[in-house]
């Protein structure tokens, strides 16, 4: 597991350990690490289709989905700061108001039609908004598989709506089609 840099006094980390405080009391961390990934396995299944428009909210359902039967602290906005590398994630205090921030850009984006008229565009789109909330990491563990489902839903959504498009310009072409004769165009 690439693990997030520890605050000295993370109150997510069973004592003396790198371990994180689990229903199992695990303290070997490839133990945890081999429970977490079968819990996920299993529990990815369970996550019900989310549909716009996405929030916070929905994040904190897929966490909790995923990691509730291993942390009783899934879901919950994290309250101490983590980064990886060079990457510091959005400090605790700012988690929610970025969170609204940014999913209100994001809905509002990919609620503008002509999104849906240039797949380039609507790519670019869904990669910036990747970018921009996987940087708030609200969860202590667990942010990068929560954020890749999130975003499935959201480019399925995306995918669905370029099918209604490309419905309606066949509906379209099939109706001057068969116009053609009467109009003559």
């Amino acid at each position: 597991m690439d693990r997030y840099a520890m605050c000295k006094d993370d109150p997510y980390l069973i004592s003396g350990t790198e371990c994180l405080v689990n229903i199992f009391g695990i303290t070997d961390i490839e133990e945890l690490e081999r429970a977490e990934r079968e819990i996920t396995d299993s529990t990815s299944n369970r996550i019900q289709k989310q549909t716009p428009p996405y929030g916070l909210d929905t994040k904190t359902y897929i966490h909790q989905t995923l990691f509730g039967p291993l942390y009783a602290w899934a879901w919950k906005v994290r309250t101490v700061g983590i980064w990886k590398g060079n990457t510091m994630f959005c400090v605790p205090e700012r988690i929610e108001a970025e969170a609204s921030k940014q999913f209100g850009a994001l809905n509002r984006h990919f609620a503008e039609k002509e999104v849906f008229w240039d797949i380039t565009k609507a790519a670019d789109g869904l990669a910036f908004h990747y970018g921009e909330l996987n940087i708030l990491h609200p969860f202590r563990e667990g942010n990068g598989r929560t954020q890749r489902i999130l975003f499935e839903f959201i480019a399925d959504d995306i995918a669905m709506r370029f099918i209604g498009r490309m419905t309606e310009i066949n509906g379209l072409r099939r109706i001057l089609a068969l116009m053609k004769p009467i109009t003559g165009c």
